[in-house]
């Protein structure tokens, strides 16, 4: 007689299962994890497809650091994304100022930049078009890479940069980049950014970055973003976009999804004047929905 029968049904004992069940079993588990696996797949390429290329942010920093608080703007931009890189360019005094360091002010608010690993601090030489007397210019590069160890630059930002070819600016910018690359005072690659604000002539010496548009958003919409929306997407990473006074009715993640396929440095801001003063209301907006 079956004894195990007559137990409650929760009390029977399990029956064996063969070693087919098994391999049957398995197959059925793999099989699962497999579509699993493909249907996540493709979720993630539709995604990475629709998704806009990574970019950085380039912050012409043009704001005197009256005290602790007034770069705080940035230094939480730059904790809250770790994923992006910030180019910073500082500026004391239309450049680094006559004298061999800035205040104590602009000091200790310099050294504190150095502190955030995602973040290249440049300093602001201008150019005036290659119209200013070169050994002004090349007298602020030799300030910059003489700057203490606590506050070195990683490269030096040329604005005004000249976008019209011209024999004379050929020579003047061309013994500008070599100062710069050959100053042992300035850390890292020794980055070259021009900031023409326009595209320049390709005779033109070139840099690691050019600003190829540097105007308000009513430009942009208005058809000057036809001929940069044109130029090679294989030299994106060299380029820069700085675009002001965007109306509040503009989305920024809409606004950077058309900006990013374009150049890889980006500022926006809805400030009109004084664009790089003071940071805009949109500062967090625009730094939350840059591309990582």
């Amino acid at each position: 007689m079956n004894l195990e029968s007559l137990l409650p049904e929760g009390r029977r004992r399990l029956k064996k299962r063969s070693p087919r069940f098994w391999v049957w079993f398995a197959a059925v588990i793999a099989a699962v994890i497999l579509l699993v696996s493909l249907a996540v797949g493709v979720g993630v390429g539709l995604s990475k497809r629709n998704r806009p290329p990574p970019a950085s942010v380039i912050l012409p920093l043009y704001i005197y650091p009256a005290d602790n608080s007034t770069w705080k703007p940035a230094y939480d931009a730059f904790l809250s994304r770790p994923d992006i890189t910030f180019v910073v360019i500082v500026n004391p005094a239309s450049g680094p100022g006559n004298t061999s360091l800035p205040d104590p002010q602009y000091r200790a608010a310099i050294a504190e930049l150095r502190h955030y690993p995602n973040v290249q601090v440049l300093g602001y030489v201008r150019t005036d078009y290659a119209r200013r007397a070169l050994a002004n210019a090349r007298r602020d590069v030799a300030v910059y890479a003489a700057w203490p160890a606590a506050m070195s630059i990683e490269g030096i930002f040329l604005d005004e940069a000249p976008h019209v070819w011209d024999e004379g600016a050929v020579g003047f910018m061309q013994a500008l980049g070599a100062d710069i690359r050959a100053a042992e005072g300035i850390r890292g690659g020794r980055t070259i950014i021009h900031n023409p604000g326009t595209i320049p002539d390709p005779r033109l010496p070139s840099a690691d970055v050019t600003v190829v548009f540097e105007h308000d958003y009513a430009a942009w919409q208005g058809g000057r973003d036809v001929a940069v929306a044109e130029l090679p997407r294989s030299f994106r990473d060299s380029y820069s976009l700085m675009v002001h006074s965007v109306p509040e009715t503009v989305g920024m993640g809409r606004l950077l999804k058309g900006l990013s396929p374009v150049a890889r440095y980006l500022f926006v801001t809805n400030k009109d004047v004084d664009y790089y003063e003071s940071f805009g209301e949109d500062w967090r907006d625009f730094v939350e929905s840059v591309p990582g």
